[in-house]
C-alpha cells in the first residue's frame, strides 16, 4: 500500500507540474530533429525516462507517461527499427520542460504583513519559460487540528471565508512570465496604491464602489473569499498549490510559515477522493512533521519591511519523496534561512 500511494504521488508530481503557456512549435509538430536516437526495448521507451526529450528544440515533454504516449496513442513509427522516423501528431500540450522536470517551480517571493493597508503576498517565475496561473492556488485557511485544509479543494472544501481566512485561485489566462515576479494585495488595490504608490499585479478582492483596471482574484469555492481577508502577524502559513480540477491530490508549489505554528500544515497519510472518476482516496507523502518545520521568522517584522526569499534554491528543502512539484516537500525548506527580513519591494527582486 505504500508502495501504491508512492507511485501515486509521483504520477501526480510528474503531470501535475504548472503548464508552460503554450507557444506554437513550428520547428516540431513532434519531427524531433535529432533523428530521435532511441534505445527502444518493445516498449517504445524513446529513451525518454519519461520526458520524452528526444533531443528536441523545444525540450517538450510532451506529457510522457513512460510509454512515450505524447497525446499520440503511440504513433512513433519506430515498429523498434530504432529509426523513430517520429511523424507524430501529437498535440504538444507542453504539461512540462526540462526546468520544471528538474524541480524548479514557481515561488513565494515576499510577504508583508504590516501594515495592514499593504498586505501582500508576492510570486515568482524563476524558470526560464512563461507560466500559466490558471490552475494556481493562493490560500492561508488552514488552522491545524481544525477541521478545514486546503487540500479539501479537491472535494468543495478548504475553508476560507471568514476569520481573514481566504482561499484563492488566479483569474482564467493569467500567466507569469519568465523571471517575473507579480504581487496578491490582501487588502484590495486601493490602499495597496496608497502604500507604495504602484498597483499590485492582482487584488484578492474588489475593494472599489466599481471594478478597477486590476484583476481580481477568483474565489476557489462559493464563499471562499467573501470579500474579506488578512495576513496574522503572530502567526500565519500562506500556501500556493497547483491543482487541474480533476486529481485527487492537489501539488504544492511553496509553502511559507512564520510565527505560531498553530497553522502548519502535514498531510502525512491524509487520503481524499477527488473528482477522477473513480470512488478510490489517494494518499499523500509524508510531509515535515509539525514539530520539525522551521518558520520565516517568530514574529512580525517591522513597518517598511517584508520577508523577502534570498534563496531561490530553497535551501536545504528536501527535493525527493514529498508532495509538490518533481517531489519537492514543501514544508522541510529551512525558512528561517531562506528569508530575511528585508526593505520592501512589491514586483521585485528583494533589496540588498
Amino acid at each position: 500500500m505504500r508502495l501504491y500511494s508512492f507511485l501515486i504521488a509521483l504520477s501526480l508530481c510528474g503531470c501535475g507540474t504548472l503548464k508552460p503557456v503554450d507557444t506554437p512549435d513550428l520547428s516540431d509538430g513532434d519531427a524531433d530533429t535529432d533523428a530521435d536516437a532511441d534505445a527502444d526495448s518493445d516498449s517504445d521507451s524513446d529513451s525518454d525516462s519519461d520526458s520524452d526529450s528526444d533531443s528536441d528544440s523545444d525540450t517538450d515533454s510532451d506529457s510522457d507517461s513512460d510509454t512515450d504516449s505524447d497525446s499520440d496513442s503511440d504513433s512513433d513509427s519506430d515498429s523498434d527499427s530504432d529509426s523513430d522516423s517520429d511523424t507524430d501528431t501529437d498535440s504538444d500540450t507542453d504539461t512540462d520542460t526540462g526546468a520544471l522536470a528538474a524541480g524548479i517551480h514557481l515561488l513565494i517571493s515576499e510577504i508583508v504583513v504590516t501594515p495592514t493597508a499593504g498586505e501582500y503576498v508576492e510570486i515568482h517565475n524563476p524558470t526560464p519559460n512563461a507560466l500559466s496561473l490558471t490552475d494556481v492556488y493562493l490560500t492561508d485557511a488552514t488552522f491545524q487540528g481544525g477541521p478545514a485544509y486546503y487540500y479539501q479543494i479537491v472535494t468543495g472544501g478548504g475553508g476560507g471565508g471568514g476569520f481573514s481566512d481566504w482561499h484563492a485561485r488566479f483569474p482564467a489566462g493569467a500567466q507569469i512570465g519568465p523571471g517575473e515576479y507579480q504581487t496578491i494585495s490582501i487588502p484590495g488595490s486601493i490602499d495597496y496604491m496608497l502604500t507604495y504608490n504602484v498597483p499590485p499585479t492582482y487584488e484578492l478582492f474588489e475593494d472599489d464602489v466599481a471594478a478597477d483596471a486590476v484583476p481580481d482574484m477568483l474565489e476557489a469555492f462559493a464563499g471562499s473569499i467573501a470579500g474579506q481577508g488578512s495576513l496574522t502577524n503572530d502567526g500565519e502559513v500562506v500556501v500556493l498549490y497547483e491543482w487541474d480540477q480533476i486529481a485527487d491530490l492537489v501539488v504544492d508549489l511553496d509553502y511559507v510559515l512564520w510565527g505560531d505554528k498553530a497553522e502548519s500544515v502535514d498531510k502525512t497519510g491524509a487520503t481524499i477522493d477527488g473528482p477522477d472518476g473513480d470512488v478510490l482516496d489517494s494518499a499523500f507523502l509524508p510531509d515535515t512533521a509539525e514539530v520539525s518545520q522551521d518558520v520565516v521568522a517568530l514574529s512580525a517584522h517591522a513597518a517598511g519591511s517584508g520577508w523577502s526569499r534570498v534563496d531561490m534554491a530553497e535551501g536545504n528543502e528536501t527535493f525527493i519523496g514529498g508532495n509538490g512539484v518533481s517531489g519537492h516537500n514543501e514544508t522541510s525548506e529551512d525558512l528561517s534561512v531562506t528569508f530575511d527580513s528585508r526593505t520592501v519591494s512589491p514586483g521585485a527582486a528583494a533589496n540588498p
